[in-house]
């Protein structure tokens, strides 16, 4: 039967490579679109997930890092360290701001902290160092790669120069691109801004509970919250912006391969109908017929989505240098559901061919 399958699929071998390469085509679509997804919800989490903090002191009400804003009044970290609950505590300022670079105007998300306690410092440095001096900076890849910005380069701040010291990797988020600097650099900056900070990270063992009800005597219009919660709140952002969109792509991206697999092999059993109607009148059954049409489903499929893998890690290969700002990242488990969903495509795509199957009479073998 496998040989049989083979055989009426390449009987024309331009419909058969026209089959595998659109089924390859909708499946690399479903590959990109997911992992732009995936990417995305991992961009939106690095930085609460990279903190180095158990716990995010907010204002009231701040829900994520995107579409809320916390202010806090500074100057409290000793008075929190205090505290019986927190070992440490540190401030740190996260904003949108401009900066300018070769005399351009470049919107990223800048974040001040405290060099001395190492929250919050830039965790992944692809070139240079997270060790920053006065008036030093780290950037995120993107920004570098964007601006042809290298190590030594300067940027401008607030009318005052700092060096690049440092480049990033899992500091982009999608709409911006966030860079370091330390805390007294941008307090020296900030102008009347500097009696306030965006958050206060802590390192603490004991329950939230206990941790709000100490803060709240110092802090009384604060939140405590763990870091997975800001998290969660962060990635939500992002579901609910993009994952509708996506879901619906990947469902015609996913409908598209399935139609084009049924009208390859429902083609390639109307144009060797006669043969199967022999086999059916020197008694072959309809099930091992029936087989035909689900290997020759598979082989599509499975060549299609082995195609599919190819064009998606050359699509992630070429992102990078054309589009800086999304990244694809998808584990192995992903292929595997992707994998997955090929074979449910095969099976549904093999139901229309399956029917044509059943429908062969074998008596047209011996008419005219």
């Amino acid at each position: 039967m496998l040989a049989l399958a083979i055989k009426n699929l390449i009987h024309d071998k331009f419909k058969f490579f026209i089959g595998i390469f659109s089924v390859g085509i909708s499946i690399a679509l479903i590959f990109v679109l997911v992992a732009v997804y995936v990417g995305s919800v991992q961009q939106a989490v690095a930085v609460p997930n990279n903190s180095g903090a158990d716990f995010w002191i907010t204002l009231e009400g701040t829900r994520d890092m995107f579409h809320t804003v916390s202010i806090l009044p500074a100057g409290k970290e000793k008075a929190l360290e205090n505290l019986s609950s927190i070992s440490l505590a540190s401030a740190i300022t996260a904003r949108p701001t401009g900066i300018t670079v070769k005399g351009q105007e470049v919107t990223v998300g800048i974040i001040g902290f405290n060099s001395d306690k190492k929250l919050m410092e830039p965790w992944k440095i692809i070139a240079g160092t997270n060790k920053l001096g006065k008036n030093d900076v780290v950037i995120d890849k993107v920004i570098s790669r964007q601006r042809s910005l290298s190590l030594g380069d300067k940027i401008n701040l607030g009318g005052t120069d700092f060096k690049i010291v440092g480049i990033s990797s899992g500091t982009n988020a999608i709409v911006f691109q966030y860079i370091f600097v330390r805390d007294r650099d941008l307090a020296e900056i900030a102008g009347s801004t500097t009696n306030t900070v965006s958050y206060y990270l802590i390192k603490s063992n004991q329950s939230q509970a206990t941790i709000q009800r100490q803060v709240s005597t110092i802090l009384p219009q604060a939140q405590v919250r763990p870091t997975a919660s800001v998290s969660a709140d962060n990635k939500q952002v992002i579901a609910s912006s993009f994952l509708g969109i996506i879901l619906l792509i990947v469902i015609v991206g996913t409908t598209v391969g399935i139609l084009v697999l049924t009208i390859t092999v429902y083609n390639s059993i109307n144009d060797k109908k006669r043969d199967y109607a022999t086999l059916k009148a020197i008694g072959a059954k309809n099930i091992e017929l029936i087989k035909v049409s689900l290997i020759q489903s598979a082989v599509i499929a499975l060549a299609g989505y082995l195609l599919g893998v190819l064009i998606y890690l050359l699509v992630a290969k070429i992102a990078p240098y054309s589009i800086p700002a999304v990244e694809l990242n998808l584990g192995i488990r992903w292929y595997i559901i992707i994998l997955a969903g090929s074979i449910v495509m095969t099976l549904i795509a093999a139901i229309i061919p399956v029917q044509n199957l059943r429908k062969i009479d074998p008596v047209t073998v011996f008419k005219s």
